[in-house]
């Protein structure tokens, strides 16, 4: 743990800061299709995801982000991630994204999460703006947004490319003053 990647803790969800010993349980994330179906990576091999384990790792050591795994309280079993990328100290702003394995959807666990991690955003490092960017087609993740208050700031018509096809993407944000 250091300090600004705390164990976070909701009612039914425990938030730890990844671990190298977590690489079985992303490579079972970015391999599944459900899971990356919105993400712009995916892996198909254990070695491969090496890749993931080590942005986490660039992220904490360079100050430009944090990522957390969610785990049921109770049982400890891993339910997904949640984290922050692209830490502008100078702009107070700071990217998020968000996955959770398909056997947890449904269950307000990124909600909780992702919640507790900007409110922690939001009281300890000094972060005015959280950003998130979602394919208009998440449905999820625009609900999760709703949820929290995020404001839809706009569309980027074919901003990004995803296999052979361009897709639109939304960006959303969340100001500390509009935090709840």
């Amino acid at each position: 743990m250091t300090e600004n990647n705390p164990i976070l803790q909701t009612e039914r969800l425990i938030i730890r800061p990844v671990e190298d010993s977590d690489i079985d349980f992303v490579y079972k994330a970015f391999s599944n299709p459900k899971v990356t179906k919105f993400l712009t990576v995916s892996y198909p091999d254990l070695e491969a995801t090496k890749e993931q384990m080590e942005w986490y790792k660039h992220l904490k050591n360079k100050k430009l982000g944090y990522w957390w795994v969610i785990c049921d309280k109770n049982s400890e079993k891993k339910l997904g991630a949640c984290g922050f990328s692209n830490h502008q100290k100078n702009h107070q702003k700071t990217e998020a994204g968000y996955w959770l394995l398909p056997e947890n959807w449904g269950k307000g666990y990124i909600a909780e999460a992702f919640g507790e991690i900007c409110k922690y955003a939001f009281e300890n490092l000094s972060l005015n703006r959280i950003e998130c960017i979602i394919e208009p087609e998440n449905s999820n993740s625009k609900k999760i947004m709703d949820k929290l208050n995020f404001q839809l700031e706009g569309r980027l018509r074919q901003a990004e490319k995803v296999d052979d096809d361009f897709v639109d993407i939304e960006y959303y944000s969340l100001l500390k003053q509009d935090f709840h």
